[in-house]
Formats: structure tokens, C-alpha cells, sequence
């Protein structure tokens, strides 16, 4: 990279940071990630092309995944053989959400197949927008737009309005932080190694797939335990929501209003889906229909846990089922792209 290309990135990614903690500082949802995709776009409507490396993308896409897949263990599998049905249900909903979803996109708002499949997925956010970014020819500020929304309605104005009339919430306890450091450079070794392979066959977010799957399988057989500290997801995400808001170059505003339109249309869509199969699940699980409803939300999977132990339910049965839509989501995203 040229002298001038290095300040341009250095710039974006120097904005996408300052804004990433000062949305961590608020307590925002995803804030990282949201606070680094706003700064970003404000360079981005300023004409600033920083024009990343892949490289650096790549790193980030394979700790998103190693984060991702360091989520499961065998307690993991313990607590989904424990309501079957629901999980079918889960499963089944989850395909609705994406089918409609996509179709309300593509024959309302005239997007394009992947733009719109990409753009109904009910989470997965990071997952998804990996995807995005390395697809050719997706619209990755309407996925952008239409995720972000989603996430700020479920998990920032869903969970304070189901609050309001409860006590403070209990705090989740934390994760065991993976510090070994043999452990770390193996599994993101292998990781990378796997991320390698996939894009080589040309795979969609090669890495962040590889890096889920190394990650997966080393702690489900036991080879390493914990999770990354949130130290190595935080630059991940920046660099992330720094990619996400320079694809707003040259956006129009009149692109930005018409995608709001097609935000609100979808979440409608996304929450309806989600509170039929909640009912579903309830009805064949015999848990409490609030209980299914929060397990069933299209994203937020930690701000539901949260409401979850504040109004009595089963943490498990929430945490449990939000953990297998975004693992399957995330493994699947680059299989749902039309060719």
C-alpha cells in the first residue's frame, strides 16, 4: 500500500475505534461493532475510500469465528436434547423467517436475491455481514441498514420495554476466558488453516466458517476450554464495522429512506414469524409462551438471556436456542447465495 493508502486506512480505522468505544461506553447493543459501522459511515458520506487490505479483513472474519464456536460444549448439546420439539420448531422458523423475509425484499422492495437473503437472516450479525462483504455484487449497506435496525429493535427497545415493570436484572455469569496461550495459538492456527482451504474452494466468509468450525470441534472434544477474551473480539469488530460503513460511499439519501421502509416491513415480518412458532414451541414444549417468545426473538441472544432470569424463566431454554440459531445461521449463510 502506498503512503497515502496507509493514512486513509489508518484514519477509517482510527474513527471506527473511537466510535466503537464510545457505543461500548453507553451500554448500546453490539456496540463495537454498531459504534464502528456509524463512524465509519460518517467518513464514508465525507468521500473518505480507505480501501482495506484483505488481509486485514481476514483476520477479523476468523476471530469472529473462533468467538463464535468457542459458544459450545457438551453442556451445549445436553440442554438441546432436552426439548426436542421446540428445536424443530426453532429450526422450522427460522426457514419461514428467511423465506418470507426474503420474499417481502425481493417483490416489495426490488432487492436483488443474495441483498435480500442476506438481509433476512434473523442474526447472526457478524456471520452475516462477513458473508455480505465478501460476496460480489450484494448491496452491503442494505444488509447493514436492515440488520442493524433489527438489532436495535430487539435488543435496545424489546428488552426496556419488558423491563419496565420488572427488578433489576440478575448478572449472567461470566464465561471461562480462555488464557492458555498454547490453546489460543491452536485453535487459531487451525482456524486459519480451515478459513484457508474454504476460500481457496471459494467459499463465501471462508473464514469466519473455518474459524467457527476449528473452534467448535477443538472445545467440543475437549482440546481447549473457554473463550477468547473480549480483548481479541473488540478489534474484530471495529475492523468489521469499519468495512460495513465505507460500502455507504456514495449512498444517496434517498437510498437510506427507502431501506428504512424496508427495515420496519421486515422486523414486522420477523416478529410475527418468530411469535407463531413461540406459540408452537410453547404448546409442544409446555413451557411458558414468554418464556418460548424470548427464546424465539430474531437476535439479541444476551440481552434475552438477561430478561429471561429477571422474569423467572429457564436461562438454558432461552440461551440454548439462541445459540443454535446462530450457530446454524452462521455455518449456513454462505450456502443460501445464488450462484
Amino acid at each position: 500500500m502506498t503512503a497515502r493508502a496507509l493514512m486513509r486506512l489508518a484514519a477509517l480505522l482510527a474513527a471506527a475505534l473511537a466510535g466503537g468505544a464510545l457505543a461500548e461506553s453507553l451500554g448500546l447493543p453490539a456496540g463495537w461493532l454498531l459504534g464502528a459501522t456509524a463512524a465509519s459511515l460518517v467518513l464514508a458520506g465525507l468521500g473518505h475510500d480507505p480501501n482495506p487490505p484483505n488481509g486485514l479483513r481476514d483476520a477479523a472474519f476468523l476471530t469472529l469465528g473462533v468467538m463464535l464456536g468457542s459458544s459450545v460444549d457438551e453442556g451445549t448439546l445436553q440442554e438441546a436434547a432436552r426439548w426436542p420439539a421446540s428445536f424443530v420448531i426453532l429450526a422450522a422458523a427460522v426457514v419461514a423467517m428467511m423465506v418470507l423475509g426474503a420474499r417481502l425484499l425481493r417483490q416489495g422492495f426490488g432487492y436483488d436475491a443474495n441483498t435480500a437473503r442476506l438481509a433476512s437472516a434473523p442474526g447472526a450479525l457478524s456471520a452475516v455481514m462477513a458473508t455480505a462483504l465478501s460476496t460480489p455484487g450484494c448491496d452491503v449497506g442494505r444488509v447493514a441498514l436492515l440488520q442493524t435496525l433489527r438489532l436495535i429493535v430487539l435488543v435496545a427497545f424489546l428488552p426496556v420495554a419488558l423491563d419496565a415493570a420488572l427488578p433489576p436484572p440478575a448478572a449472567l455469569p461470566a464465561p471461562e476466558i480462555l488464557r492458555d496461550p498454547f490453546e489460543l495459538a491452536l485453535v487459531f492456527a487451525a482456524g486459519g488453516l480451515c478459513g484457508w482451504l474454504l476460500t481457496r474452494i471459494k467459499t463465501p466468509a471462508g473464514y469466519v466458517i473455518g474459524g467457527l468450525l476449528a473452534s467448535m470441534t477443538l472445545h467440543l472434544t475437549g482440546v481447549v476450554h473457554g473463550r477468547p477474551s473480549v480483548w481479541f473480539a473488540a478489534p474484530a469488530y471495529v475492523v468489521v464495522g469499519a468495512l460495513i460503513g465505507a460500502r455507504f460511499l456514495g449512498v444517496t439519501r434517498a437510498e437510506l429512506r427507502a431501506a428504512f421502509g424496508a427495515a420496519a416491513a421486515l422486523v414486522v415480518l420477523l416478529l410475527a414469524v418468530g411469535g407463531i412458532g413461540a406459540a408452537l414451541a410453547s404448546w409442544a414444549s409446555g413451557v411458558p409462551f414468554a418464556q418460548a417468545a424470548l427464546a424465539f426473538a430474531p437476535g439479541g441472544a444476551e440481552a434475552m438471556a438477561v430478561i429471561g432470569l429477571t422474569m423467572g424463566f429457564e436461562a438454558a431454554y432461552v440461551g440454548s436456542h439462541h445459540i443454535a440459531r446462530i450457530l446454524a445461521l452462521s455455518l449456513t449463510a454462505p450456502f443460501w447465495l445464488k450462484r
